[in-house]
């Protein structure tokens, strides 16, 4: 009998030029060589024979599936590459060379909403290297066997002074209105016989799916390490690929599908929240992005002279009382701090990881205690007035606040006044549940508070046309004593655009069972259930890929197994799912 080698390069060597994947190769060899469990003797004309037979089943297989849907085939079942051999497709040899590796795609599908694509990573030729994959680095590192199983990539850098080259190309997302976004992304790679790492991946929306489109603009992190002979990597070069494809529009109809019954799904059962005078339509908005970056004055919180620590995605500005305010393009954050304090963490096994990091000055002790109120479901407690200062002043100074950073459209919707006593019982509280150990890796706070420590926790909320939004859009929290806001985190990227369309909105109980529908086919199909009895469904607004501002249905659910509250955020307009736990 031949041995492996052999019978390899005898079809290496008769299937060349044809589109035959190495698996099927593999596959054949094992077969050849009589499985695992039977051995049997093959005749070369029989060899022969059989790879003439592969040889036409192979581009049998290559006009039915592109390379994408043959590996999503491979590894999720040929179903999963019937569905995506019927989607757009956008076959493509584009190619990036970075050092001595050259990325090429082979193709980008997009089905169902999301988009998938294959790329090949090979050294160039003449480079003294050789590729090995992340899969391969994380399971065995050097010590993995090369293709072919008769060394390691170790002996061959050892024996013959090759370098060896980790190429990875890993999705940043899709870029839509020149920014880039993305949902979950997934990926896989191989290292292929003829030492090529071929990477498959799927991108999902940032929010709902990613619409169908005549061309698509990918954009792709390229890096490139060198690893040592012990297994240590060392970053040599980095890229981002940006790649737009146009696929081939399907126009094959698909299989209509049955329409769920809707009349006995409980739907009517849920309450629905709605605004006063509601019309049954609601108008689309266009966002544009906001730039904290370059117009947020850090005086504006706090004016004891500020240092800008660090600069880059964000800025993170350190006043002379200690203050910390940290700025995003459309996020921040002002922290009170004043000092350090060492937390100890439980590890594993007994182990502890020590940590100094800076001490919650008495504002900020005071703005956890009260956001904790807020987000365990706490009635407000709006009191019109405290020892040191009016709830009118500190809306006051809120809202100045937020007129400065160019927020136009902020309502308070929930209102905290704390004094001494209150907050000294909230304290007293958390302090319980450190030492019973139901709160774990907190320091307690032993220091009472006084009168002059008092103040008010403000939560803010955007209203639109009479509709709260989505804290996606915007959401703010501060607290304000008598020194002003002393504690803040706002979340706004986004400003309201000019008005778009107006949409007749889809019924709560279609989006409730839209909703249902899309977690049973989801990996968390038991929330099914918790949706169908969902506490509540309420008219909201909603950003939809950082373009739009659209009319969307929030379902409150319970999942009873965790006993955790969720939302999922469905589109008013068509059903869509724009956020849920298992997005």
């Amino acid at each position: 009998m031949k041995k492996r080698s052999d019978i390899k390069a005898c079809l290496d060597e008769n299937l060349d030029g044809l589109d035959v994947t190495e698996r099927m190769k593999a596959n054949l060899v094992s077969a050849l060589e009589g499985g695992k469990a039977v051995k049997k003797k093959v005749t070369f004309a029989l060899v022969f024979a059989i790879v003439l037979l592969i040889a036409a089943l192979g581009a049998l297989a290559a006009a039915l599936y592109p390379r994408t849907a043959e590996r999503f085939a491979q590894s999720y079942g040929s179903e999963y590459g019937d569905r995506l051999s019927q989607g757009d497709i956008a076959q493509t040899d584009a190619s990036y060379l970075l050092g001595d590796v050259r990325f090429t795609f082979s193709d980008v599908i997009w089905a169902d909403h999301i988009l998938y694509g294959t790329v090949t990573a090979a050294c160039n030729e003449g480079a003294n290297a050789l590729l090995l994959s992340q899969d391969a680095l994380d399971q065995d590192g050097v010590n993995s066997l090369m293709p072919g199983g008769e060394r390691t990539y170790l002996q061959a850098m050892q024996q013959e002074g090759k370098t060896l080259l980790l190429a990875t190309c890993v999705p940043q997302g899709y870029v839509l209105n020149g920014r880039t976004m993305s949902g979950d992304i997934g990926y896989w790679d191989d290292i292929q016989e003829d030492g090529s790492v071929v990477t498959s991946f799927e991108i999902h929306g940032y929010n709902g799916g990613i619409d169908r489109q005549s061309s698509y603009t990918l954009a792709l992190d390229l890096q490139l390490f060198s690893i040592s002979q012990n297994g240590e990597r060392e970053r040599m070069e980095t890229a981002v690929w940006t790649l737009a494809v146009t696929p081939q529009i399907n126009e094959t109809p698909q299989q209509p599908q049955e329409q769920p019954d809707r009349s006995a799904s409980g739907a009517s059962a849920v309450p629905v929240n709605m605004p006063e005078g509601d019309s049954g339509q609601a108008t689309v908005y266009a966002v544009e992005a906001r730039d904290w970056l370059s117009t947020v004055q850090p005086e504006w919180f706090n004016q004891s002279g500020a240092t800008l620590e660090e600069q880059g995605i964000n800025n993170r500005y350190t006043f002379r009382d200690e203050d910390c305010l940290l700025l995003y393009p459309g996020n921040l954050w002002y922290y009170a701090y004043e000092g350090t304090e060492t937390f100890e963490y439980e590890i594993q096994n007994g182990e502890k990881y020590v940590e100094e990091l800076p001490r919650n000055e008495t504002p900020q002790q005071i703005f956890d205690l009260l956001s904790d109120v807020r987000f365990r479901g706490g009635a407000e407690n709006p009191v019109p007035q405290l020892a040191t200062l009016t709830l009118e002043q500190a809306e006051s100074a809120a809202q100045a606040l937020l007129t400065k950073l160019g927020v136009e459209d902020a309502v308070c919707t929930w209102r905290y006044g704390a004094d001494a006593a209150a907050i000294n019982a909230l304290n007293e509280a958390r302090n319980e549940q450190i030492t019973s150990g139901a709160l774990l890796n907190c320091n307690p706070w032993l220091d009472p508070f006084t009168d002059q420590d008092e103040g008010y926790y403000l939560r803010y909320a955007a209203v639109i046309d009479g509709i709260e939004a989505g804290e996606e859009y915007f959401t703010a929290s501060l607290f304000v004593n008598k020194d002003g806001v002393r504690s803040a985190s706002i979340t706004a990227p986004f400003r309201q655009g000019e008005a778009l369309s107006t949409a007749t909105l889809l019924p709560a109980k279609d989006a409730l069972q839209d909703a249902i529908d899309a977690a049973k086919q989801s990996w968390l199909p038991e929330l099914a259930d918790n949706i169908a009895h969902a506490e509540c469904i309420t008219l909201t607004y909603s950003v939809k890929d950082q373009a739009k501002l659209l009319p969307a249905w929030r379902i409150s659910a319970t999942d009873t197994v965790k006993g955790s509250s969720f939302d999922v955020i469905v589109s008013a307009i068509d059903g869509a799912v724009l956020n849920a736990p298992w997005m």
